[in-house]
């Protein structure tokens, strides 16, 4: 009987830690994801023209979709706020 009640409170704190562990990272997602909208609603209207145009340019395009002109700019905006997030938690923990 021990055994088993032993055996239950390990995989009960095995569960708990995975539920916050869960919690933890929809937490972490959701803040990068807000962080990545406000970066990129920051770009200007000529901000995003000259990328496109940059990408024409470099590409040798004549025109570009400028659907997956939005798709990049958000993953890159995703990318750079999921860098910093990481950086400024690398930061906390060192700090305790």
């Amino acid at each position: 009987m021990q055994l088993q009640r032993t055996v239950e409170n390990g995989y009960e704190r095995a569960y708990c830690k995975m539920m916050s562990d869960v919690e933890m990272q929809d937490a972490k997602e959701a803040e990068i994801k807000a962080q990545s909208n406000e970066l990129y609603d920051k770009l200007s209207d000529s901000d995003y023209q000259e990328i496109e145009e940059k990408i024409m340019k470099a590409f040798g395009w004549d025109d570009v979709d400028t659907d997956s002109v939005q798709k990049a700019l958000k993953l890159i905006c995703y990318e750079k706020t999921e860098f910093i997030f990481n950086e400024k938690n690398k930061k906390i923990i060192l700090l305790s």
